[in-house]
């Protein structure tokens, strides 16, 4: 198995459309597979743990992307 561990905060995410999204892609980022999302409205105190199965990707090559989705804009972090 493979897992990803990181942690995060979400601030300021005002709607439900604003968002943090993990991707992973194995072709070198021409396609990517969204893992993951962790959506608003939220406005954390605090650093969260997130865990996230990456199993299937195991023994390839891959890229991961973090991305904050808001309604104004697209930002790749």
């Amino acid at each position: 198995t493979a897992w990803l561990h990181f942690d995060y905060r979400r601030v300021t995410f005002n709607a439900s459309t604003d968002l943090l999204s993990v991707s992973v892609s194995t072709d070198g980022g021409t396609n990517w597979d969204e893992v993951a999302q962790f959506a608003g409205p939220a406005d954390d105190t605090a650093y969260l743990n997130a865990h996230i199965d990456i199993s299937a990707y195991a023994g390839a090559e891959i890229m991961i992307r973090f991305m904050e989705l808001t309604l104004a804009d697209r930002k790749q972090l």
